[in-house]
């Protein structure tokens, strides 16, 4: 069984390319995309033989027997919906 780790945060670099209208997060919304992060993780891996966990620094673990470009892909997709960006562990 793979293991991978990753830890969301936030940064702000200004409008981008593909949302010229971005605006910084406030310290709330902040917070509550990384807590969301951990539910959509749960719900993107439901149907799948998964078990995901979180410590107390916020690093959420995975341990499935997905490869790691698909573990990769729907992290990666859930990061960008709430406007973070993660470190890979």
């Amino acid at each position: 069984m793979n293991s991978f780790k990753y830890k969301p945060y936030y940064s702000y670099n200004g409008p981008t390319a593909s949302d010229p209208l971005r605006e910084p997060l406030s310290d709330e919304d902040e917070q509550r995309n990384i807590q969301l992060f951990y539910t959509d993780v749960i719900n993107a891996f439901e149907d799948d033989d998964v078990l995901v966990t979180k410590d107390q620094d916020g690093i959420i673990t995975i341990q499935t027997d997905l490869p790691k470009q698909e573990c990769d892909g729907r992290i990666a997709q859930i990061l960008t919906s709430l406007d973070l960006l993660g470190r890979k562990l």
